[in-house]
């Protein structure tokens, strides 16, 4: 399958920049295995290069937080993810770059640093 081809199937998966799985399944329906496993990978590719996933500690307090993280990446679709090992602070993952912003993390880097 053709790059372009494959760059079109995916665009037509989406309504609105949503992934619309009615036209996914259709469109799954007419490839053969090989341009399906092509198509998956592309799909992933775009999803995890149009998302960003913020992990937190705990649920936002109210809505200013999110217009922040919104503001910040204006053509990104957020994903919140809550995880209480975060002691207190942010993971931001864009594409490939992790950004972490986390007391635990410090706590341990100082630990380290005075045991060396």
């Amino acid at each position: 399958m053709i790059k372009k081809q494959l760059e079109q199937l995916v665009s037509q998966s989406y309504t609105q920049n949503n992934l619309d799985s009615e036209k996914v399944s259709e469109i799954s329906k007419n490839l053969k295995r090989s341009e399906l496993k092509q198509y998956i990978k592309a799909l992933k590719a775009w999803e995890k290069s149009h998302s960003v996933t913020i992990t937190l500690p705990s649920p936002l307090e109210d809505d200013s937080e999110h217009e922040l993280f919104a503001n910040i990446y204006p053509d990104k679709k957020l994903i919140f993810v809550y995880d209480p090992k975060l002691l207190v602070g942010v993971k931001i993952t864009n594409n490939d770059l992790v950004y972490s912003a986390d007391l635990k993390d410090i706590l341990e880097n100082i630990s380290q640093y005075l045991h060396n």
